[in-house]
């Protein structure tokens, strides 16, 4: 599935990248961080931004080994459309439950991010 999404998603498919993304999502969540850029624009690229983010809503975070790949991605889509921090705020405040050993560094890359 991977191979397939990363073909799709180099030919311009990005819809059907998106549908294989969201397949990995479930057996593999941290080949997705491991490549968060490139599954981040498939779903910029295709318009369903929203999807990525009630997927990573939806799903059990500790499932992935670190959080600076949601971060990341978190920073993309605000720096992309600053409108969604209201949509970011529930996935911020997830992630900062399943990560407490991390939630300062967390909320330090947010803001400096922010400013």
């Amino acid at each position: 599935r991977w191979n397939l999404a990363s073909i799709l998603n180099k030919k311009g498919k990005y819809k059907e990248a998106c549908d294989q993304y969201l397949l990995i999502f479930d057996l593999q969540p941290n080949w997705i961080m491991e490549q968060s850029y490139e599954v981040q624009q498939a779903f910029s690229q295709a318009k369903r931004q929203k999807e990525l983010i009630a997927k990573f809503e939806s799903m059990d975070l500790k499932r992935i080994r670190s959080p600076w790949g949601l971060i990341n991605m978190i920073q993309n889509n605000l720096n992309q459309d600053p409108a969604n921090a209201n949509n970011m705020i529930g996935l911020i405040e997830r992630i900062h439950a399943a990560y407490p050993t991390y939630r300062s560094q967390i909320i330090s890359t947010l803001i400096n991010n922010s400013e």
